[in-house]
């Protein structure tokens, strides 16, 4: 596997993610974003990827919003962790709710972060360290970013 990391954006409200993918190329995150406005492109392009070996060759992260349309997100996280080809993919779950019983259930299914939108830099680049991609941030120096 290589150090590609490929950043898969999960988000219906397009306002959420164009913010979402300002944010991540302002703080000199240079990765490939992918955005879908529902749960099954997500599902879809991941089956595509196993089907190709890209899953194999490349390295995913996936930013989920809930509210998603056709398959919502806590379903995505469902049947993503419960595939074994996908269950690897961390999964950090974008939320402008603090709904405890949701949050709960999005641990039990097993995701790898929870984020309040809008994100905050220093709490998006721990998550990104605490799913195993932070190390693949090393050539960004994190000091030079603007502190907005």
């Amino acid at each position: 596997m290589n150090n590609d990391v490929t950043i898969i954006v999960g988000e219906n409200n397009i306002g959420h993610f164009i913010l979402t993918k300002r944010y991540i190329i302002r703080w000199g995150i240079k990765w490939p974003i992918i955005h879908f406005r529902d749960g099954r492109g997500i599902l879809d392009f991941l089956a595509a990827a196993r089907q190709t070996g890209c899953l194999a060759n490349r390295r995913y992260v996936l930013l989920l919003s809930l509210s998603m349309h056709n398959i919502d997100g806590l379903k995505v996280l469902r049947i993503l962790k419960s595939d074994p080809d996908f269950k690897n993919i961390p999964v950090i779950i974008l939320t402008t709710a603090e709904d405890s019983e949701t949050t709960v259930e999005c641990i039990k299914l097993g995701c790898d972060g929870i984020l309040s939108k809008p994100l905050d830099r220093k709490i998006f680049f721990q998550a990104l360290d605490n799913v195993g991609v932070g190390q693949f941030l090393a050539e960004i120096d994190t000091d030079m970013l603007p502190k907005c």
